[in-house]
């Protein structure tokens, strides 16, 4: 007794590896090296439907390096690291809100998101007469 099943083509799956920051954007990292600055970090915090958010440029030596930067440059950063926060989380400002931290580690070349949300517990104890 034979079968004659034929078999699925294999299809070989390409390996996939993250795109490192400087790939996704030469022209930030390049302007991020020149400024001198080893951490690009985007700080937010919400609550209520309001919040908002800072991005500092540091380097451990040298404090905060904004703005060795142009403001072309700034605000492509931050819409770059903000809108990460915006698709990872995008009610990260509702209700009790949650905060959080975007830093892109210049010299490592990568993107390291610190995301917390606040939640509230409430006990309710009811005592009734004396």
């Amino acid at each position: 007794m034979s079968s004659s099943t034929a078999s699925a083509p294999i299809i070989p799956i390409p390996l996939i590896l993250p795109v490192s920051p400087s790939q996704r954007l030469p022209l930030i990292h390049h302007a991020l090296c020149q400024a001198g600055a080893s951490l690009a970090e985007l700080r937010y915090e919400g609550r209520g439907m309001l919040g908002g958010h800072t991005l500092r440029l540091q380097d451990p030596h040298n404090g905060d390096l904004w703005n060795r930067i142009d403001p072309a440059t700034q605000q492509t950063l931050d819409g770059f690291l903000w809108q990460l926060v915006l698709d990872r989380h995008p009610r990260w400002d509702h209700g009790t809100g949650s905060f959080g931290v975007v830093a892109w580690e210049v010299r490592a070349d990568r993107i390291r998101h610190f995301h917390y949300e606040r939640i509230v517990e409430i006990k309710t104890s009811l005592i009734e007469g004396l």
